[in-house]
């Protein structure tokens, strides 16, 4: 795996790690348990209600949009507690019809990025040392994998990700825009704090969001296609709205 946008990381390295953090009451084929469960990140899930609510529009438009963008079949927004995944809005490959709505970690690629900090990059699982054994690739078929972490006050919340049942080579255009689409769907993770009462004014949230879409109109309109477009206007009049209550 690689994973970080900016370097390889040395796989070798990844696997000594992981096989030191087993002294560590460390779940095997998992990232450390205390990364996942630290208080401060469950508070901010709790507050954030996504983890006990159901499908959002808002989410939806943007899997859309980032499907249509990196012209992929499977886009998730995924929230990951201390024990299970929710994949709170998806576009799937054909086939995927049958994944849950939430899965225990042992099914989870997304628990990586989110225990790290840092985007996840993998081009084949299948062969990874640390994921290989996965039940999101050994049982659901997932094989490239891309992920970005939700970051909230220094903590991964959850996942902007892309799943693919073939192999795939990720070129840094394509980690780029991921990048850029993950700044608006943080922004909507700070929009719910805010509407809880647990982060700063919600019109300031908004603006934020509509301050990275705007950004990947500017960077990438040129990969911008009609299910694209439609996506984006369902998250601009969102924010619109949003910042006119103000």
């Amino acid at each position: 795996a690689q994973r970080c946008l900016r370097k390889p990381v040395d796989v070798d390295e990844l696997d000594a790690a992981a096989r030191a953090a087993l002294d560590d009451d460390v779940a095997v084929g998992g990232p450390p348990a205390t990364v996942l469960g630290d208080p401060d990140r469950l508070a901010l899930l709790r507050a954030s209600r996504l983890l006990d609510s159901g499908p959002d529009p808002v989410f939806d438009a943007l899997t859309a949009l980032t499907a249509a963008l990196l012209r992929t079949e499977s886009a998730r927004v995924t929230i990951v507690s201390d024990g299970e995944q929710v994949f709170k809005a998806r576009t799937d490959r054909p086939g995927a019809d049958d994944v849950p709505r939430t899965a225990p970690l042992s099914h989870s690629l997304c628990q990586w990025p989110v225990a790290a900090g840092e985007p996840l990059v993998v081009g084949d699982a299948r062969s990874d040392p640390l994921l290989a054994a996965n039940q999101a690739v050994t049982a659901l078929g997932a094989v490239a994998y891309l992920g970005v972490p939700l970051l909230v006050d220094g903590h991964a919340l959850g996942t902007l990700c892309l799943v693919d049942g073939q192999p795939r080579d990720w070129d840094p255009d394509e980690l780029a825009l991921l990048d850029d689409l993950a700044a608006a769907a943080t922004a909507e993770v700070r929009l719910r704090l805010a509407d809880a009462g647990a982060e700063h004014a919600a019109s300031a949230c908004a603006t934020d969001a509509l301050a990275a879409l705007a950004a990947v109109l500017r960077r990438h309109r040129a990969t911008l296609h009609e299910a694209g477009v439609d996506a984006l206007a369902v998250l601009l009049e969102h924010y619109a709205t949003r910042c006119a209550r103000v």
